[in-house]
């Protein structure tokens, strides 16, 4: 059950999730405050030393989103597949144009690493599907065989993107995150425990305009 809890005058929206192994704090987009998963059965205790631990970042990140907030203008600078790119420079364009470039590329890497990713592990899925999701970067519903994919991942690198896919396609083998999973992860995809790290953890953050 969420919970709120205010922490050095900050509202940090609490949410215990099934498939969460550890902490993972974000800013809440479009509002104040930030919002936070973690792994059932984690104490009030717990919560409050993990969030003493992570107050620079928060002040860092609280004050950065007060000052500027971004309208996709020339100028800016945004990710675009694991690039940061300035609006309105080398062919990038600016506003809705760039929101729309960005979602087609990421929309055609996608479909390429699914014609490579099926036929490698035997699978074949019957859609894909592209959804902001807070806490999530894929689903797989294994009766329907469709996959969801979270949209945000326009904003990192092909090698992020791979490993969410194959991550989703696994479970149309292994529909849990057993060993087994794991194993089939490791014997198709080694490096994929790297490409998670980096895939939350990676600054993906838009820019102002450099002054």
């Amino acid at each position: 059950m969420k919970q709120t809890i205010i922490h050095e005058d900050y509202t940090v929206i609490v949410t215990p999730r099934a498939n969460c192994r550890r902490f993972v704090l974000r800013c809440r987009s479009g509002e104040q405050g930030f919002a936070l998963s973690v792994p059932p059965g984690t104490t009030r205790a717990q919560i409050e030393r993990f969030l003493r631990q992570q107050e620079n970042w928060m002040h860092a990140h609280s004050a950065a989103l007060q000052a500027w907030q971004p309208r996709y203008e020339a100028g800016e600078r945004h990710m675009l597949l694991g690039r940061r790119v300035t609006l309105g420079q080398n062919g990038i364009p600016a506003g809705k144009a760039f929101i729309r470039l960005r979602g087609d590329r990421f929309a055609e890497t996608v479909r390429r690493l699914f014609t490579v990713w099926e036929p490698r592990l035997g699978v074949r899925t019957a859609g894909i599907r592209f959804r902001d999701m807070k806490s999530r970067w894929g689903s797989c519903q294994t009766k329907t065989r469709v996959v969801t994919l979270n949209s945000r991942l326009a904003l990192y690198p092909e090698d992020c993107i791979e490993h969410v896919i194959v991550h989703e396609l696994c479970h149309l083998l292994v529909p849990n995150h057993s060993a087994a999973f794991h194993d089939l992860m490791t014997a198709h995809l080694p490096s994929w425990r790297e490409r998670q790290k980096r895939t939350n953890t990676m600054d993906v953050r838009p820019l102002p305009p450099e002054t």
